[in-house]
């Protein structure tokens, strides 16, 4: 699948992922408190949220004090990204949060110096990827990550939400799921996989 055609892709479905802004952020803030304790992180750290969409995983991260960049290279979830940020800032004038959002593709590569992050951020994106393209992505990663890189995605258990999401997205999460794990244990030094539900994980990687 080409550039055009997964930014195509999210394009289309960046309205809706504005309309579901609230409940995304709130599941990121239960995670990310869930499990901040895998996190080699201190406050004012840099962070990379790579393939950020609305950027809800931006906004709890940014509350937990960290430094965030979030990237995308979906020009209309980027504006739906900066158009909620605006509204938050509007609703929490005193909230001084730090939240950067910036065009790029991960697989492709991004114009950072290498260790730029102290971890790099994957929430949601690697399932909806070709094998190719998630290794790309991956090495981009594990390049601009100091400490960790995280990964934020499907088990291998393929549920009916699964299912939704391939048909909303149009992708199919197959692959991934079958694979996913292994391929992650050939690019980084090594995967802690830390179940947060039936059917998500955190992959605690080291670059």
């Amino acid at each position: 699948m080409t550039l055009d055609e997964r930014v195509h892709r999210y394009d289309q479905t960046a309205l809706i992922y504005k309309i579901f802004f609230k409940r995304q952020a709130d599941y990121f803030r239960a995670l990310v408190k869930a499990n901040i304790r895998h996190f080699e992180l201190n406050p004012g750290d840099k962070v990379l949220d790579m393939g950020c969409g609305n950027g809800s995983l931006c906004l709890a991260l940014a509350e937990r004090g960290y430094d965030v960049n979030g990237v995308d290279a979906s020009h209309k979830m980027l504006t739906a990204a900066r158009d909620i940020r605006h509204k938050h800032k509007k609703k929490n004038p005193f909230t001084n949060l730090l939240i950067q959002f910036l065009w790029g593709d991960a697989a492709e590569g991004l114009p950072a110096d290498d260790k730029s992050f102290e971890a790099v951020f994957i929430a949601n994106t690697a399932h909806s990827m070709d094998s190719e393209h998630r290794r790309m992505m991956y090495r981009e990663a594990r390049r601009l990550a100091n400490k960790q890189v995280v990964i934020i995605d499907y088990t291998g258990k393929r549920s009916f939400k699964n299912k939704f999401y391939d048909w909303f997205e149009k992708t199919d999460s197959t692959d991934f799921s079958r694979n996913g794990i292994a391929e992650m244990r050939e690019e980084f030094q090594w995967v802690n996989e830390v179940p947060y539900d039936e059917h998500t994980s955190l992959y605690i990687c080291k670059p």
